[in-house]
């Protein structure tokens, strides 16, 4: 439901449904900005994305989710260079508003 919300806020986005599929887009498109959930159940999480996106484009502004939150891991976050840290259900006027303000701190530098 997330990337239809965004989608109809005027974010151009895509999908992954896995962190090798996420990799693999990370690899071959310049994203400004990147939502990750945090456990996804697979060997890698949302940091492990995020840190393939630190290597790439250490400007794109990174927002993980989550549905566990936890004190170590959000300061896990911290070592990433995360932009922000959601806890779902997220409250969606915040995040669109978090992703505004951020993307356009980051672009207008």
């Amino acid at each position: 439901m997330l990337p239809a919300i965004l989608k109809g806020q005027g974010f151009d986005l895509k999908t992954a449904a896995s962190v090798p599929q996420a990799l693999q887009k990370i690899r071959r498109h310049k994203f400004d900005g990147l939502l990750a959930a945090l456990n996804i159940r697979e060997p890698h999480d949302g940091y492990a994305i995020v840190g393939a996106m630190r290597q790439v484009n250490p400007r794109c502004v990174a927002i993980i989710l989550t549905a566990y939150p936890d004190f170590c891991r959000a300061v896990e976050g911290i070592h990433y260079d995360i932009d922000d840290y959601f806890v779902k259900p997220v409250d969606i006027d915040a995040l669109v508003a978090t992703l505004r303000r951020r993307l356009a701190a980051r672009l207008s530098h």
